[in-house]
């Protein structure tokens, strides 16, 4: 089965809103982000987005209001394209900026904004069903013991449902205390955790 992606070379800036447009409709209709009302004025003019004036409480508004690419200048299919690398693989800002040819800064933008609309996301989230949870060190090499208490690395809980969903946490050490303190709220009461004998 092949993964679905966002992007496709060719794309123009017209698709792209048409796609932005449908996937922020609730119910079918564009709603305002301020009372959530549907029935606006549209201003589409020569643009490819939209402006709305909303009945209602008057709020302006675009297709672009309250997402990532609110106040961006940079063309709706380069986003595409760094959505589709940020999910399909490992991606810094040095190859984002190549793949997209966009300037460093921009490419390191964008990539802080997606990072941070992830996480924004995973707030509150609770993994059910299935779990794995497992730990892990994270650092550089170093002399010394390898392994589980090598020094200079930071103790990692990972936790990840059948669904895909993820969550992974930086813990001080791995007492049972600070395990419990981070699977709590994470994971649903009726949850089947899997793990290792640790």
């Amino acid at each position: 089965m092949g993964q679905v992606t966002l992007y496709h070379e060719g794309m123009t800036e017209r698709e792209c809103t048409r796609i932005l447009r449908r996937m922020r409709r609730r119910g079918g209709q564009t709603r305002c982000p301020d009372c959530g009302g549907a029935r606006h004025w549209i201003a589409k003019g020569d643009n490819t987005i939209w402006r709305y004036t909303c009945k209602k409480c008057r709020r302006k508004f675009s297709d672009l209001t309250g997402t990532v690419f609110e106040r961006t200048r940079t063309p709706l299919r380069k986003w595409f394209k760094a959505i589709d690398m940020f999910l399909l693989f490992e991606l810094n800002a040095k190859k984002l900026m190549l793949a997209i040819e966009v300037t460093y800064k921009t490419a390191w933008s964008m990539l802080n904004k997606l990072r941070s609309v992830m996480l924004a996301d995973l707030q509150g989230i609770l993994l059910g069903g299935e779990v794995e949870i497992d730990d892990s060190y994270i650092g550089g090499r170093r002399k010394g013991r390898r392994g589980r208490g090598a020094a200079g690395k930071t103790p990692i809980i990972g936790m990840i449902s059948r669904d895909g969903r993820a969550f992974a946490k930086p813990v001080s050490k791995l007492s049972f205390d600070e395990i419990s303190e981070s699977v709590i709220g994470r994971v649903d009461d009726d949850a089947t955790i899997i793990t290792d004998e640790f």
